[in-house]
């Protein structure tokens, strides 16, 4: 494991454990700002894109199911909502 991938390991802890005081903060943590965040890198870094991102998801689903996911990219407006819509439906 590499030093990126122990940090989103650390991440996803973080809001599994976010999660059982508040399921909407854990979302918007990991989701809503993390993820958002790695994916919008993800246009500028082929790297991370095809070696990175693919762990990341699989760490993301791991957290949260996929109604939980869904549900939340619904309450995102739509330019923060595509790109992560785009991510995760690729992975249903």
């Amino acid at each position: 494991m590499d030093e990126n991938e122990a940090r989103w390991r650390e991440r996803c802890e973080a809001a599994a454990g976010l999660r059982t005081v508040s399921l909407q903060h854990a979302l918007d943590y990991l989701i809503g700002s993390k993820f958002s965040a790695f994916v919008g890198m993800c246009k500028w870094n082929e790297r991370a894109a095809t070696e990175e991102l693919p762990v990341r998801l699989r760490l993301v689903r791991e957290v949260f199911s996929e109604e939980e996911i869904r549900s939340y990219l619904k309450t995102l407006d739509r330019p923060r909502r595509m790109p992560l819509k785009e991510v995760f439906e690729t992975s249903f």
